[in-house]
């Protein structure tokens, strides 16, 4: 798993779980707030939303391979 590194607002390092990303939320042109899971645990980030977007959906892992077994009648 890579974690992805952006500024927030108050303009430290943060560096994300691509994992926990629940939702990003655009806040203007060049800030958006990403929701981690968690009721209220959020962070404001100095990036675009559709920027945000784009490195979560790259570092996420793969979903895992379906299941041949669920497709076998009974």
């Amino acid at each position: 798993m890579e974690f992805v590194n952006y500024k927030d607002s108050a303009g430290r390092e943060v560096w994300l779980n691509p994992r926990l990303v629940s939702l990003i939320v655009a806040l203007g042109d060049a800030a958006c707030r990403v929701h981690l899971g968690a009721d209220g645990h959020t962070v404001d980030l100095r990036a675009a939303a559709a920027e945000v977007a784009k490195g979560v959906a790259a570092a996420a892992e793969p979903p895992p391979p379906p299941d041949p077994t669920m497709n076998l009648l009974s």
